[in-house]
């Protein structure tokens, strides 16, 4: 994927790419009535998302151990249960596990970099002799026109708050975006 950019006054360019979706699946969300599990007429699991950048992807994906691993997932983890949730009522099963202390078993997935995401990469190039600024303005109007965050359509119930953002607790103003999923056509 070319990387968009812009160029500062003729000295330096600035290389921007959007973030990674990042998703977690949460395969054993069970309606404790029946024992069957929570899933959609499509077949969709409850899952969550969120954008990363390529320091949160590597942590993600660098597992359990890695400094910073346990908020990650416990944050995606968290939006899964939301999403089960909302999918349990939506499917009326009034007695589910979606908040209960187990663990949100299921698949973490790299969906790779998505225009969906905000800015979360960037590097300045300079173009000459002279100096550029250090760092990027990451998320700032400069740099995605006034876009601080996305929405991620990533499956899920039709009843999941489309596009609705829960910001992490450790992610600045203008940081990644844990999002609830919308249905899928």
């Amino acid at each position: 994927m070319a990387a968009p950019g812009c160029i500062l006054p003729d000295r330096c360019i600035v290389l921007e790419q959007p973030g990674f979706l990042m998703c977690k699946t949460f395969a054993n969300a069970v309606d404790l009535d029946t024992g069957l599990p929570i899933v959609t007429d499509g077949g969709q699991l409850p899952r969550a998302c969120m954008c990363a950048s390529s320091e949160e992807r590597d942590v993600l994906l660098s597992g359990p151990g890695t400094p910073g691993y346990e908020v990650l997932i416990a944050q995606l983890d968290a939006a899964a249960r939301v999403v089960c949730v909302e999918m349990a009522v939506n499917l009326g099963v009034a007695n589910h596990n979606c908040m209960s202390e187990d663990q949100v078993e299921g698949p973490l997935t790299d969906e790779g970099r998505q225009d969906i995401c905000p800015i979360a990469d960037c590097e300045i190039v300079p173009t000459g002799d002279e100096e550029c600024p250090s760092t990027c303005e990451i998320g700032s109007p400069d740099t995605t026109g006034g876009e601080t965050g996305g929405a991620a359509g990533t499956g899920g119930a039709g009843g999941g708050t489309a596009g609705s953002q829960v910001p992490p607790p450790w992610a600045p103003d203008t940081g990644p975006r844990l999002t609830l999923p919308e249905a899928r056509p």
